[in-house]
């Protein structure tokens, strides 16, 4: 009889896990709005000086990603300077790396206090998952529950637009603690389904159980139902990528994953001709079940991406920008796609800088998870085509590269289905 490996799978502290959903997604009250704002980046910057010692491990790989984002930003004020438009939004962008490393390195340094320091990479990618679980959650008390949406908004700010906008089709779910939840949330419930994948099936030590690999997954993917069809359709591409990556010799468990998603539509299919879901549950379906039926999606975002992706763009603009990235309250020449707005910005060569900052960042996984480079580049690849998103990646990147610098040297090569 063989003896079964006895498993330590990594265990949920509340407090931790409060301060990834808090930090992550602040919202603001209405009495006091910059309150909270300031409270979520200052606590984070005091309490990394106060414990800098634990980052003793950051290493050359790290050092360069901050100087390559302290260039980025430095061009960034060069070209508004250069084309004197005094637009300075893209400063939002350019320092979006230094804003979150804070945040994203207060939470890892949290983690390496209280738990197996060895084991802090799997808790960043766990906690990651796990806060959108929880936001999906809120969204489910807010939307079934209205008085607790009612009660929590006399307090918080809701940051959407207008009220309209979560009534019209399809917009019912896009909603959470902190307000109007939509494109970014399903990039990041995609990056969390990545990760999810790589805690249970990436690596020999598999720190999460299947209940938990279980809840994180289909917590991640019903919030790409909620907040994005586009994350439902990558979520899907690089899930079957790591199916078929872990399992090339393995049918019966490729058959076995590929029931989940039936089970999936099913369930979701019950739930068509309830008042509530109806409207959600068309707008969420429809342009998948016209692609796979005429070919065509039919999809009224991807067909608008199109027409902008093809405005015309003077050659001079092509190569050294505009130094314009928003004008007249909305993106320059109005467009959505991101690799545009790039463009328009700072032109190709800026543009180029950027994505290899974005590459560069991604690389720093490689010895922990080809695989997962090859996943997040899909998700990069893909959305960024729906709206700028390459400058999300690094900062995230940047904390997991160094928590992977406190894996045992051992564990590395169980890592990424290497080892049997």
């Amino acid at each position: 009889m063989k003896n079964r490996i006895e498993r330590k799978y990594l265990k949920t502290s509340p407090l931790i896990l409060f301060l990834f959903c808090f930090f992550m997604y602040t919202p603001s009250l209405k009495a006091f709005p910059l309150l909270l704002t300031i409270v979520s980046y200052g606590i984070p910057f005091l309490y990394i000086l106060i414990n800098r010692s634990v980052f003793n491990k950051i290493g050359l790989r790290q050092s360069k990603t901050i100087l390559f984002a302290v260039f980025l930003l430095l061009l960034s004020l060069l070209s508004i300077a250069l084309h004197e438009t005094g637009d300075y939004s893209h400063l939002i962008v350019s320092s979006y790396f230094f804003r979150k490393a804070i945040i994203y390195m207060f939470l890892l340094c949290v983690i390496l206090k209280k738990t197996e320091e060895e084991k802090a990479a799997y808790y960043f990618m766990y906690y990651f998952a796990l806060t959108h679980v929880v936001y999906v959650i809120c969204t489910l008390l807010f939307v079934l529950i209205p008085s607790i949406q009612e009660t929590w908004f006399s307090i918080f700010v809701k940051e959407v637009s207008s009220e309209s906008l979560l009534n019209s089709y399809g917009y019912t779910f896009r909603l959470g603690w902190q307000g109007f939840a939509g494109f970014r949330l399903t990039l990041y419930c995609t990056i969390s389904v990545i990760f999810t994948l790589f805690l249970r099936y990436g690596s020999n030590e598999k720190p999460i159980s299947a209940i938990q690999f279980l809840v994180l997954f289909l917590g991640c993917i019903l919030g790409n139902m909620f907040y994005g069809r586009s994350g439902v359709i990558v979520s899907s591409i690089v899930t079957i990528a790591a199916i078929l990556y872990w399992n090339r010799k393995n049918i019966k468990r490729i058959i076995l994953f590929c029931s989940l998603p039936i089970i999936i539509v099913i369930s979701l299919n019950a739930l068509k001709d309830v008042p509530v879901f109806s409207d959600w549950y068309r707008w969420m379906s429809t342009p998948i079940i016209n692609l796979l039926s005429t070919g065509d999606a039919n999809n009224a975002s991807f067909d608008r991406l199109q027409e902008m992706s093809q405005i015309e763009i003077p050659e001079s603009t092509i190569m050294f920008g505009d130094g314009y990235y928003k004008k007249d309250g909305h993106y320059y020449m109005q467009t959505d796609v991101g690799y545009l707005r790039n463009i328009l910005f700072w032109g190709v060569f800026g543009s180029i800088l950027s994505y290899l900052f974005t590459a560069y960042s991604l690389f720093s996984l490689r010895k922990m998870s080809k695989l997962m480079i090859v996943q997040l580049m899909i998700v990069f690849l893909i959305f960024e085509y729906k709206g700028a998103v390459y400058y999300e990646f690094p900062p995230i990147i940047f904390a997991l590269s160094i928590a992977m610098n406190y894996l045992p040297e051992n564990s590395l090569a169980k890592i990424d289905g290497e080892s049997k």
